[in-house]
């Protein structure tokens, strides 16, 4: 057992800083310990990951909607002019 640990009796402000030094590391200790927030963690990064995924689709949704109009007005315009 390591002898420069244990709480000396000669002065109040040594024992006084083990004593701290111990609630520390014993703070430390539980925290990572403890995972209550990993979960909110995982679910901030899968909603992200969510709303990321539902915006691509939107970008590529509206390219190819645009790209379908163009064709079909295209399509309708050279329909007219076969129809006048």
């Amino acid at each position: 057992m390591r002898t420069d640990r244990l709480p000396s009796r000669q002065t109040p402000k040594r024992d006084m800083l083990w004593v701290m030094e111990t609630a520390v590391i014993q703070f430390l200790k539980s925290f990572c310990k403890a995972d209550d927030g990993a979960v909110t963690v995982d679910w901030v990064v899968l909603t992200a990951a969510v709303v990321g995924m539902a915006f691509l689709s939107y970008v590529e949704l509206q390219n190819n909607t645009d790209q379908v109009l163009t064709s079909t007005g295209e399509a309708l315009l050279t329909a007219q002019d076969y129809l006048e």
